[in-house]
């Protein structure tokens, strides 16, 4: 039976998100880093706090065709080590998606 890793959380960012894709960095170590957290992980735990769906892309502009992630739901993401940025786009209206940057793979 394989082992799981649970979702580690590293660093989480909001995202102001609306109709319009709204873009943010995804830094390789911590916001709050310390010299030695030089590697942020490899997961991306994605919440949708909005009423409305939001779309994700990683490493490009999102629309309304990225992946969906429900109002209220979240999704956890394997996005590899070279994702540096992502960006936000909602069906209609405005809210926050926080993007949770780490290491695991079951949340």
């Amino acid at each position: 039976m394989p082992a799981t890793q649970p979702f580690q959380e590293e660093y989480t960012l909001a995202v102001a998100a609306s109709t319009s894709a709204a873009s943010t960095a995804l830094p390789a170590g911590a916001v709050t880093a310390s010299p030695l957290a030089a590697y942020a992980g490899d997961a991306l735990l994605v919440f949708n706090a909005s009423s409305a769906v939001a779309h994700v892309s990683v490493n490009g502009t999102a629309t309304a065709t990225n992946l969906p992630i429900p109002a209220g739901g979240s999704r956890l993401l394997t996005i590899g080590p070279m994702a540096l940025t992502a960006s936000v786009v909602l069906d209609s209206g405005s809210g926050t998606v926080y993007l949770s940057r780490g290491t695991g793979h079951t949340y």
